[in-house]
């Protein structure tokens, strides 16, 4: 889009120029003027050109400021950009790493479960409020699994401290 204005504008300057030739071709007679006291003789196409041209360049050095501050700022945001994708992939790579990390953790704690909890073939002792009949051994005088994995599942459970 900025290459279809820069086109767009370069032609009507264009435009711009070869009619003020025309014009100042055209216009050659001489007129007297005076400023603060002092006569000049000066062709009228010539003051024509001379009013078009430092207009031109009021309007450039009017216009120059922002064009500035605008390249400034781009190149300030530009800067900025490439600070913070530098940035974020610094925190992708440590992402990455803290949830390898987090794996291993989490691996080495159902070691340590395994080691800690007692193996579903061990007996518990009766715990408060069970009756000797609800014990873990079976009627055929072999350990339960089902009281030992209950225990182990409620131990397993994460604690308000550890979860997020």
């Amino acid at each position: 889009m900025r290459t279809v204005i820069a086109f767009v504008v370069g032609i009507a300057t264009a435009a711009v120029v070869v009619g003020l030739g025309v014009l100042v071709v055209q216009n050659t007679q001489s007129e007297q003027l005076t400023f603060l006291g002092t006569t000049l003789l000066v062709d009228k196409g010539g003051v024509v050109a001379g009013g078009v041209a430092l207009g031109f360049v009021l309007a450039v050095l009017l216009l120059l400021p922002g064009r500035l501050a605008s390249a400034w700022h781009r190149a300030r945001v530009h800067r900025q950009t490439q600070m913070l994708e530098q940035r974020l992939v610094a925190l992708r790579e440590e992402h990455a790493r803290l949830h390898g990390g987090h794996q291993r953790l989490v691996e080495e704690h159902g070691l340590v479960l395994d080691r800690v909890l007692p193996s579903p073939r061990v007996s518990l002792p009766p715990q408060a409020g069970q009756t000797p009949q609800t014990s873990s051994l079976a009627a055929d005088g072999v350990p339960s699994a089902a009281p030992a994995a209950a225990t182990a599942a409620a131990a397993a459970q994460p604690t308000g401290a550890l979860s997020r």
